[in-house]
């Protein structure tokens, strides 16, 4: 394996794709801003933080397998059941992926890759199931976000029935047990309606001291903020 930092940037280039690879499930069935590879493994690597009954040890072990479990995706794509690949053609095609991109870093860190990539796939420890209940909980977050962005109730429907009955862990089933008390009951949260929103607001958000400057509601802010991004766009032109 190679160590100069030529292959290791070269190595990064490649995962850097999943910032730009969809999520097949959410694109087939006509979600807007559909979340990406990267977003996913982003959001359930910081899941284990919330696990209050797990040691600390365990919590970095999960971390390393959600951020690694997607890796081969950034190469192979976001091969899904819609693809009609048997399982067993999907993890040669993810394994070789994962051997290539590993091909490109110093080999004590190639092999812990590629090894919490087969533990994960494998499905035999007590964190790899915990992060496959994780990664079918963020499955279900994601679709209820969808709903509440999109005004659309169908969404979180169509995977709760392949996704509940397959959580195992009992902290991911709390999880998703209340998850499902705020979609019965209705409870709102304040969701920004444009990933650039903050990009856009930190330049009428601060004084040039960096004092805070946001006291009207959040509506008006957000009212404040489409019309900075109508102006913005006009200016782009």
């Amino acid at each position: 394996m190679n160590t100069d930092m030529g292959s290791v940037l070269e190595f990064l280039l490649y995962v850097g794709q999943a910032k730009r690879i969809f999520r097949t499930g959410r694109v087939i069935h006509g979600a807007d801003k559909v979340e990406s590879v990267a977003a996913h493994m982003y959001r359930m690597a910081l899941m284990p933080f919330l696990l209050p009954t797990i040691s600390e040890e365990s919590k970095i072990r999960c971390m390393k397998l959600a951020l690694v479990h997607d890796l081969s995706e950034s190469v192979v794509g976001n091969l899904t059941e819609f693809d009609g690949i048997p399982q067993s053609e999907k993890r040669r095609r993810e394994t070789e992926a994962m051997l290539y991109l590993t091909s490109f870093l110093p080999a004590d860190v190639g092999r812990e890759i590629f090894s919490l990539f087969n533990e994960y796939a494998d499905q035999k420890t007590t964190e790899a199931k915990l992060v496959k209940d994780l990664d079918l909980f963020d499955i279900l977050v994601q679709e209820y976000g969808y709903e509440k962005l999109q005004s659309k109730e169908e969404f979180l429907d169509s995977f709760l029935s392949s996704s509940k009955h397959n959580i195992k862990t009992a902290i991911v089933q709390q999880w998703l047990d209340q998850l499902m008390e705020c979609r019965s009951s209705g409870k709102q949260f304040q969701l920004p309606s444009d990933s650039n929103l903050n990009t856009l607001l930190k330049h009428i958000l601060y004084d040039e001291q960096g004092t805070f400057l946001y006291k009207f509601p959040s509506s008006e802010l957000h009212s404040k903020s489409h019309g900075l991004i109508a102006n913005k766009n006009k200016l782009d032109r």
